[in-house]
């Protein structure tokens, strides 16, 4: 494809471990926060076909410094009720605004054998989205061992199940999820039950932010 190893692990994020990236995420992470040079790298990508690039509507992300639950097997059920409260609090009256955001083409999809295609199934969960990302980024500055397993949930095998499936599982090197991710929305405590009983059965320790 010809790019740079900063433009290789860009594509790489957005086809194995999260589906958008807004250019102020990219900006940020990659490029020391120079919009301008990150937006000539993604016009680049996406000239030639490999990124998508469009301007959406989406809440602001709130802080997200920590996880709001760790569980482990070892662990009771955590207090879905209170983690309940605190996810729809802290999602209340965010303000909407215009963000432009990049995702992975059907073209590049198809040179890395993903199954991205370019587009969102679900526009409105974009802000859910930028949230996973903004995740991903603060482990990814702590934690590199569990960014770098990190595997989005179009990675995961497909199911005809309804079961609950969590935004992100974390692999060894052989592959074996030890851990899972899940970013909060507004979220009844029904949902935190639901996914901490499908993740338990699994004995798969999981983080909530």
């Amino acid at each position: 494809m010809g790019t740079s190893s900063r433009d290789a692990t860009i594509v790489s994020i957005l086809t194995k471990k999260l589906r958008v990236l807004s250019h102020r995420q990219i900006a940020i992470e990659f490029f020391e926060g120079d919009y301008s040079n990150a937006g000539r790298c993604l016009s680049r990508l996406v000239a030639s076909g490999l990124f998508i690039r469009q301007r959406l509507i989406a809440r602001t992300t709130p802080v997200l410094s920590g996880p709001m639950c760790v569980w482990h097997p070892s662990l009771p059920e955590p207090p879905f009720n209170l983690l309940s409260r605190h996810a729809r609090k802290r999602w209340a009256k965010r303000p909407s605004i215009q963000v432009t955001v990049f995702m992975a083409s059907k073209r590049l999809a198809g040179i890395v054998g993903t199954t991205q295609k370019g587009y969102l199934a679900h526009p409105l969960q974009l802000s859910h989205e930028l949230a996973l990302a903004e995740t991903f980024f603060s482990i990814r500055r702590s934690r590199m061992d569990v960014a770098l397993g990190w595997r989005g949930e179009d990675s995961f095998p497909s199911t005809k199940t309804k079961s609950p499936t969590p935004d992100a599982l974390v692999v060894d090197p052989s592959g074996h999820p030890f851990l899972a991710i899940e970013v909060a929305g507004h979220y009844a405590a029904l949902r935190f039950r639901k996914l901490h009983r499908y993740l338990a059965s699994r004995s798969l320790a999981y983080e909530i932010w």
